[in-house]
């Protein structure tokens, strides 16, 4: 009897060490969906548009690439917005595959005419309950014109890449 206890126990005690990470975490998360919001009178939403992406999770695999990143994007449609404006980032689950993406890097860049504006915005964040807003807060540049907006997320080995574009005026 004294064995068994003395099983039961470490049995235990492991379980209690081990965070029970088994049993409370789903690793199984679909690519999340991108988007930015305005801070303008009025709610606005645009989404970003996933362009390269390579996500393996245990129930999927998706590997795309574009090339040209900037040409691709110029064939979406385009959004206005104003100089200085603030916008902010947001990313959603995906719906069929509802898992946790744990460490996730975001870098977002704003390029014109295939140069980079600075500065460069990094957040290791994603969702509205976990990143406050001004994290995820990004003013556009002052100079009217065209941008293209790239949003990389890189989460546990998966990698996806949004673009937008975006005329200031």
């Amino acid at each position: 009897m004294g064995n068994f206890r003395g099983v039961w126990g470490t049995l235990v005690l492991l379980l209690i060490m081990s965070g029970c990470s088994g049993f409370a975490e789903n690793y199984d998360a679909g690519i999340p969906i991108a988007s930015f919001t305005t801070d303008s009178i009025g709610y606005s939403e645009y989404t970003l548009e996933l362009a390269n992406v390579n996500w393996k999770t245990a129930s999927m695999e998706k590997i795309e690439g574009i090339a040209n990143l900037e040409e691709f994007a110029l064939g979406l449609e385009t959004v206005e917005l104003d100089r200085n404006q603030i916008i902010y980032i947001k990313f959603e689950k995906d719906k069929k595959r509802d898992g946790d993406i744990t460490v996730p890097k975001v870098e977002v860049s704003i390029y014109k005419s295939g140069k980079r504006e600075d500065p460069i915005h990094n957040f290791e964040c994603l969702f509205d309950d976990e990143c406050p807003s001004e994290e995820r807060r990004i003013v556009l540049p002052a100079e009217s014109g065209q941008y293209f907006i790239e949003v990389n997320l890189k989460s546990q080995g998966n990698k996806a890449q949004y673009v937008s574009i975006i005329d200031i005026k």
